[in-house]
């Protein structure tokens, strides 16, 4: 008799948090994604670093993440924004 009521209460908060999360906007950082897929970005890195980030920093703006292989890296590029990492206490940080 007591589930019923649960149960409702599960569905209720579980509707809840998925439009709640659905009505914030994406944090998530761009990738470039040049390359085949799983090793693109490594192999895409390997031959020429430089290049790669060229076209990433075309593609994404001056913040975006690559994948080498396990490793995500997040690339700020300009001074601005290096400027802003490096003086921002590391509490702030959200990793």
């Amino acid at each position: 008799m007591w589930r019923i009521p649960v149960i409702v209460a599960l569905v209720a908060g579980l509707l809840y948090w998925v439009r709640k999360q659905a009505s914030q906007p994406s944090r998530k950082i761009p990738q470039p994604r040049i390359g085949l897929p799983v090793v693109g970005d490594a192999q895409a890195f390997g031959k020429s670093p430089i290049s790669y980030i060229r076209q990433a920093t075309a593609r994404c703006g001056p913040v975006f993440q690559i994948n080498l292989l396990l490793t995500k890296i997040v690339m700020l590029r300009g001074a601005q924004l290096n400027r802003f990492y490096l003086d921002t206490r590391e509490e702030v940080w959200s990793f």
